[in-house]
């Protein structure tokens, strides 16, 4: 049976090991070479190289993905990651302006609150991004008050802002 451009993406990416990526990178290239402009095997390539803090080829190719169209939650997750990549690389506005637009694009619940976790986060604040993000895991689980007096204890635990 001949497996879909989606299908096998998907095992490539299920098989990724972050600590040895060049495989995943050769198998994401021979996928491009036989299609090319396919925008979900680009952004894979772009968080690949991320992966790798290769952030101008992370860059290329997400830039490659969006311009090629890419679009639900793999365009979320492209704009958040790309996101990083630029801040790392010292572009903070324009980090700041990829976020704008995830949280335009993508504004229900809970994508609102992990974008402003992950704000948090370029500015410096990790505890109260850390903060944030088990407010999050504690509200959209449907988890119990025994869950949530676990993430408070948590939260005391961080140091004190």
């Amino acid at each position: 049976m001949h497996q879909s451009v989606d299908d096998r993406l998907d095992a490539i990416v299920a098989t990724r090991d972050p600590y040895a990526v060049q495989a995943t990178i050769s198998a994401l290239e021979t996928l491009l070479e036989e299609h090319p402009r396919h925008a979900r095997s680009l952004y894979e390539l772009g968080n690949t190289h991320g992966m790798l803090r290769d952030g101008e080829r992370a860059r290329h190719f997400y830039d490659e993905a969006l311009s090629a169209g890419l679009h639900g939650e793999a365009l979320r997750r492209c704009l958040l990651r790309y996101g990083a990549v630029l801040h790392e690389l010292g572009e903070s506005e324009a980090a700041q302006s990829l976020l704008e637009e995830a949280r335009s694009r993508f504004a229900g619940p809970p994508a609102r609150a992990v974008f402003d976790a992950v704000e948090l986060h370029m500015q410096g604040r990790t505890d109260e991004a850390f903060d944030a993000l088990l407010e999050i895991v504690t509200e959209s689980f449907g988890v119990s008050e025994e869950d949530r007096y676990r993430a408070a204890y948590f939260r005391a635990l961080l140091p004190p802002r």
